[in-house]
């Protein structure tokens, strides 16, 4: 009876109709609450759905059936990462990871929350674990290329990058991975083609047609001379890490004009340049973006170089 079920719900969840999966995943709970499995299921679908709350609920309810529940363990640790419970995701993680040590999933997720945590090294590490229990996964393949990249193997990124689209069966999110691995590479006429592949397939998922507009930015040569400029910026400040700030105030202190020179001919023009191919691509397109949501970090940042950038010009105008 479970397997009838679990075939029907999966090809529900497949068309995306949740609300009528959902409704036949509690019809098989009622008919066998003890079932760890049923629960897993629903589970899943508000996975699917990205109701992440519900999910957490439901997988706990299957292990609390069941405490070895494997579907159980890797939708809860899923849920719990998408949510950015962090305390519980490292403890569910390594509860899941006890009991199933090949799950190349687990070692994937954890690999991504180093790399939020800025360790590379770790995250690049347990990338490689899940790549020896799946090899030929896209999604691995994808995220192993973009850690490479940041460690300015760009070579062998690119290697991993055909590794990921051989093995990729028009999984969209390969595709926007790869888009944003291949963008910060400078191939930026390869990440336009792969960034559309993806709002192809899944033209509904504002993620994706949000990197295909940004992408297409990249057509005009000034906006793309300049991007070439900040990408190697940014690429010496992930380098020096720490020491960079320091460097930075000490050049501009010491060497006052030249800062402003960069401001000037680089920075002024870069945002001016991101600004105007922005609203071509949206006119050529006919597509009005979504107003984003605001970045804390990133505001905090912008605040501080603008605080940074008026002393400098009040010391610049009454010296």
């Amino acid at each position: 009876m479970f397997s009838i079920y679990e075939e029907r719900i999966r090809k529900l969840t497949e068309w995306k109709n949740y609300s009528q999966a959902i409704e036949e995943a509690h019809a098989l709970i009622a008919s066998d609450p003890e079932d760890a499995r049923s629960y897993s299921l629903l589970a899943r679908i508000y996975a699917d759905k990205e109701d992440f709350p519900a999910a957490v609920h439901f997988s706990k309810e299957a292990l609390r059936k069941d405490p070895e529940d494997f579907t159980g363990h890797l939708i809860l640790v899923m849920a719990l990462f998408n949510l950015g419970e962090w305390k519980a995701f490292d403890a569910a993680a390594e509860s899941a990871l006890h009991l199933y040590p090949d799950t190349a999933h687990l070692y994937y997720l954890k690999a991504m929350r180093a790399l939020q945590k800025n360790k590379g090294k770790k995250a690049l590490g347990l990338m490689e674990i899940a790549l020896v229990h799946e090899t030929e996964d896209a999604t691995y393949l994808a995220a192993y290329s973009n850690l490479l990249l940041l460690f300015g193997k760009k070579k062998k990124s690119k290697e991993y990058e055909q590794m990921a689209l051989k093995s990729n069966e028009d999984n969209p999110y390969v595709y926007y991975t790869l888009a944003n691995t291949a963008f910060n590479r400078g191939d930026f006429k390869q990440a336009r083609e792969l960034s559309r592949s993806a709002a192809a397939i899944d033209p509904d998922d504002q993620d994706y047609r949000e990197q295909y507009l940004e992408m297409l930015k990249t057509d005009y040569a000034l906006y793309r001379f300049l991007l070439r400029i900040l990408q190697t910026h940014s690429f010496i400040r992930r380098k020096a890490g720490i020491l960079f700030w320091p460097v930075f105030l000490f050049f501009f202190i010491v060497f006052n004009p030249l800062f402003w020179l960069y401001v000037i001919v680089i920075l002024v023009p870069y945002y001016f340049s991101n600004y105007t191919a922005g609203k071509l691509v949206i006119r050529r397109l006919g597509y009005k973006k979504a107003k984003p949501e605001i970045n804390k970090g990133k505001a905090i940042a912008a605040a501080m170089f603008a605080a940074l950038v008026l002393t400098g010009l009040f010391a610049a105008i009454f010296r």
